[in-house]
């Protein structure tokens, strides 16, 4: 942390070490910190994508649905088929409930941009919530395909291999999730739910 937070102090105006710093506290569960050195670096610099998209995210993570709307909004209202702005309407409308609509937003987002493992990502956890798992697999697959780095998309595989029985493959999931993100409670829960399940605990 400290390192992190000399970066700042030697490029105060520069949003880069903010959005380091950022990360580093989302990684850390240090949320409402996190939140502060993103809003700083999107109010250092509004035109970086970087610094925007993270702080939509986070507001989005976190349940904040107005504050990322407001932002998604005024992206939509420069350019309604701005790819970001569909992608985060996509994710708004998922939080919401809306699966559906958030569906629809999703799958035009990966017609546009068929590498985007954020689209997939979030078009597998909408199939999910409509319980269609298969679907959700294969989304969540080429999510990994896309971006083998996303300790989120091996958590939530691992999660609909253990709802679907599949022990080996849950544990195989949770596993890599881990050694990405050793502070995955989540997957550290579902790594020990699957081998009780297969008995070797």
């Amino acid at each position: 942390e400290a390192t992190y937070l000399q970066l700042t102090t030697k490029k105060p105006k520069d949003e880069g070490p903010q959005i380091v710093l950022g990360e580093y506290y989302k990684f850390s569960g240090q949320m409402d910190k996190a939140l502060e050195s993103f809003k700083k670096a999107h109010e250092l610099n509004a035109k970086s994508e970087g610094a925007r998209d993270r702080l939509i995210d986070h507001y989005l993570n976190t349940g904040k649905l107005d504050e990322a709307e407001k932002i998604v909004t005024a992206l939509l209202e420069k350019n309604k088929k701005d790819l970001a702005g569909r992608y985060f309407t996509g994710r708004l409308n998922l939080a919401k409930g809306k699966t559906d609509e958030a569906i629809e937003l999703l799958q035009g987002v990966i017609k546009d941009e068929p590498q985007s493992a954020p689209a997939h990502q979030y078009l597998g956890l909408a199939f999910a919530q409509k319980n269609d798992l298969s679907r959700a697999r294969q989304e969540l697959g080429e999510a990994v395909k896309a971006a083998s780095n996303l300790p989120d998309v091996h958590t939530q595989l691992a999660a609909i291999h253990l709802t679907e029985g599949s022990n080996d493959l849950a544990i195989e999931e949770a596993q890599t999730a881990l050694r990405q993100n050793q502070r995955d409670v989540k997957a550290a829960t579902i790594l020990g739910d699957a081998y009780l399940r297969k008995g070797d605990l």
